[in-house]
């Protein structure tokens, strides 16, 4: 426990914004938090404890790993997530003299990178909230250190707390494949089709095969839609499409339009129109589904990107027209822009826009899965398994910045501004959240001194209700040692004010939560 070692300690505070204001303006909260969780009154080293807090407002809390696939259509929870560890095994170092001021732009939010180790990959960037209307910041990332006084019996400030515009969280330190295990409920739409002609993000004409032959991006786009919808009974609604580019390099040379493409792993990435039909309403390729998306991102190096605009029927040269979102990574300098110090305009917008729509990769379209996966039978819940479980997940969830906040009961108001949740829900050894802006990934082999940058591939994923997530092993072997696995957050008094817990969420539409 916190008692064994007198080195430099590390918690990680996560809020939902309806708590923001509550983090805000009481002053006592974090030294509260840290005299709680800690038990000074065990302390019995000479060294004085000193402990890095990460403060952030997220989106929302992350669910649990067994209820990712009924997640979807569900407002995530409010709450606290909170995460502890050894400050060099936890945290990059926060206090490094040449950190990055905070984020001067109007539109970039501060984020969170999971990463393995201090360079990874793989790394995970999340944008937090936007709390702009909650505390006057466009978004909340703060870091302080604190040093426990004795003759106070408190805990008591020493550096910040300060804005930070990134942290990075060494959370992804077990995860031995290229990125972590993925969620991703994507529905294939159109079979995968070899791109003619692009320049950019924007893709002008595909192969559709046979008598179709070479015709504008957007034809069996379109009408593949309109089929979608009638079948699963959506009526006239706006579906949000996805595209998965496989860029050249990782295309088979036998592969040809809507041609198996066969892995060793059975892993398809082009099937025929008449099968990919037959999926919409077929429930029993759910888990295969989920992973899909996931294996081509690490083992094609593709590209998962929104379709921002269809050109349409239309005539011309923007005639069927597809355009792709180009950012594939969380930047402070926007990918779109232009570079005039040379070359030809076809050049400059490719650099701009990024090189997705090459001739030669193949395109596969799809939507994102809205029902819940079938009811299967299997063997009763193991109730301690889940208990002992430890993990981390980390999602993308639809944005609500167009919803219009419906009127609050007069006794809701006043539950609020008591902070009496009417649920709460604890779960232990579970960390994460998720963010409206979607993830950010990085990908590529381990790190190596020698190994060079240019090897990683990097791609966002922001189909709502995605998650990628880590379990972490031998959990009773760790509690039996009582050792402390780097990032997971241990048990710790629950109780009133001073006895914090780990995790609480509540209804998202309660404004507070009592702790």
């Amino acid at each position: 426990m916190w008692v064994e070692t007198a080195a430099r300690q590390a918690i990680v505070i996560l809020f939902t914004p309806g708590l923001a204001a509550l983090v805000e303006n009481d002053a006592t909260i974090v030294p509260d938090l840290l005299k709680s969780m800690t038990r000074m009154s065990e302390w019995d080293n000479e060294r004085p404890l000193q402990i890095d807090v990460v403060c952030a407002c997220i989106d929302g809390l992350a669910p649990d790993p067994e209820m990712l696939s009924m997640s979807g259509g569900q407002r995530p929870k409010e709450g606290f997530s909170f995460l502890h560890g050894l400050q060099n095994r936890t945290l990059i170092p926060l206090w490094t003299g040449s950190e990055a001021s905070p984020s001067k732009s109007p539109s970039m939010q501060s984020s969170i990178t999971l990463r393995k180790g201090l360079r990874g990959p793989p790394d995970v960037t999340l944008p937090l909230a936007n709390t702009l209307f909650k505390n006057g910041r466009l978004s909340t990332l703060l870091v302080s250190r604190w040093q426990y006084d004795a003759a106070g019996e408190a805990f008591v400030a020493i550096e910040g707390p300060v804005e930070r515009t990134n942290i990075v969280v060494n959370i992804l330190e077990s995860v031995s494949t290229q990125i972590p295990r993925s969620f991703i409920p994507a529905v294939p739409l159109t079979p995968a089709r070899p791109i003619v002609n692009g320049l950019g993000n924007i893709v002008r004409t595909i192969d559709f095969g046979g008598e179709e032959g070479i015709g504008p991006a957007s034809r069996e786009l379109e009408s593949t839609v309109t089929k979608y919808r009638d079948a699963k009974g959506y009526g006239n609604t706006t579906i949000d499409v996805w595209a998965l580019v496989v860029p050249p390099e990782s295309v088979p040379k036998s592969a040809g339009s809507g041609l198996l493409l066969a892995k060793p792993e059975q892993i398809f990435l082009s099937k025929k129109a008449g099968e990919i039909e037959q999926k919409w309403q077929d429930p029993m390729n759910w888990d295969e589904d989920l992973n899909y998306i996931g294996y081509w991102i690490t083992r094609g190096n593709a590209k998962f990107c929104r379709v921002l605009v269809s050109g349409g029927g239309g005539w011309g040269a923007k005639q069927g027209l597809l355009s792709l979102d180009p950012q594939t990574t969380y930047s402070e300098i926007p990918e779109a822009r232009f570079d005039f110090s040379g070359g030809s305009l076809e050049d400059q917008q490719a650099s701009a826009l990024g090189n997705i729509a090459q001739e030669g990769a193949f395109i596969q379209f799809f939507v994102a899965r809205r029902e819940q996966p079938p009811r299967r039978v299997k063997q009763p819940l193991d109730r301690r398994g889940v208990l002992m479980r430890r993990s981390a997940v980390f999602g993308a969830v639809p944005s609500t910045v167009d919803d219009i906040p419906s009127p609050q009961p007069a006794a809701d108001k006043d539950a609020s501004a008591g902070f009496k949740p009417k649920h709460i829900h604890i779960r232990l050894g579970h960390f994460g959240f998720v963010s409206e802006s979607g993830m950010f990934i990085r990908h590529g082999p381990p790190y190596k001194p020698d190994r060079s940058p240019t090897v990683d591939g990097f791609t966002k994923v922001d189909m709502p209700y995605s998650y990628f997530y880590v379990d972490y092993k031998d959990t009773l072997k760790e509690a039996k040692e009582q050792k402390s696995t780097p990032g997971v957050v241990r048990r710790v008094k629950i109780g009133s004010r001073e006895g914090l817990i780990r995790k609480v969420s509540v209804d998202r539409n309660l404004s507070g939560v009592a702790v």
